[in-house]
C-alpha cells in the first residue's frame, strides 16, 4: 500500500528520481560482531547530544556525548 500510494502521490513524483535501493542486511552481517553497525543522534530534554552505535549482530549500544552532529565532532 505504501508503494502505491507513493506512486500515485503527485508531489512525491515532482521532486525527484527514486530512492535508492538499500541493500537488505546479509545473514553473515547480523552473526558477526561489528560487522554491520546503525549509528543515529539523540538528545536529552537538556539539551545534551548523544551519538549511538548499534552492533546489528548483538543490539549493543554505544552512546557517546557530543558536542553537535557535524561530522569534524564525530569522527
Amino acid at each position: 500500500m505504501v508503494d502505491e500510494t507513493v506512486r500515485n502521490c503527485y508531489s512525491c513524483a515532482i521532486t525527484g528520481e527514486e530512492p535508492p535501493n538499500m541493500p537488505v542486511l546479509t545473514e553473515a552481517a547480523r552473526t558477526v560482531p561489528w560487522k554491520s553497525i546503525s549509528m543515529d543522534f539523540g538528545s536529552f530534554p537538556d539539551g545534551r547530544l548523544t551519538a549511538v552505535l548499534l552492533d546489528s549482530h548483538s543490539k549493543f549500544p554505544v552512546v557517546e556525548l557530543v558536542e553537535s552532529t557535524a561530522f569534524k565532532n564525530v569522527r
